[in-house]
């Protein structure tokens, strides 16, 4: 599994710890499992530990600390491809744009398309979904689909002090 594959493991939810990252929505803060692994505690400890967690979630938080430090020290990080939705609005696409982000806009395809088909594009396509749109976790669930990778205020409220 490629780091990218497991980026989709590291989840930001505003309403779980403040929006900080998680793993797979779990209550559980990558920070805090990287601590972990900076006092020496092995994987296999941590994974007795907290038995929801799967090895590939410690390479998730992995992954994501390189993603961080490479974003330090060459000013920017590992490129993503987002799908951002019409209620997100074009300051925000243009923002990830800016900061190197392959962006697909939702309105530029079809103003009006349908939660199933923004979930559908953004799958076929390997996107995080950008949106406002609370329920659209819901339609995740009931369809029974494998949790995605989706962004919310929290993304927005990131760029909107991104420049001051």
């Amino acid at each position: 599994m490629d780091d990218r594959q497991l980026l989709k493991r590291i989840t930001v939810n505003p309403k779980i710890f403040g929006g900080k990252p998680t793993i797979r929505g779990l209550r559980i803060k990558v920070e805090s499992t990287l601590a972990l692994l900076e006092q020496e505690v092995t994987p296999d400890k941590i994974l007795s530990d907290y038995p929801d967690l799967e090895p590939e979630d410690i390479r998730a938080c992995l992954a994501y600390e390189r993603c961080l430090v490479a974003k330090d020290r060459h000013g920017g990080g590992m490129k993503m491809r987002f799908l951002v939705d019409v209620c997100a609005g074009k300051e925000l696409a243009d923002w990830l744009r800016e900061q190197g982000h392959d962006v697909k806009e939702v309105w530029k395809r079809d103003p009006r398309m349908t939660d199933d088909k923004i979930l559908n594009l953004a799958k076929a396509e390997g996107r995080v979904i950008v949106t406002v749109d609370k329920d659209f976790g819901e339609l995740v669930v009931v369809q029974g689909e494998k949790p995605i990778s989706a962004l919310s205020e929290c993304l927005m409220s990131q760029s909107r002090f991104a420049n001051g």
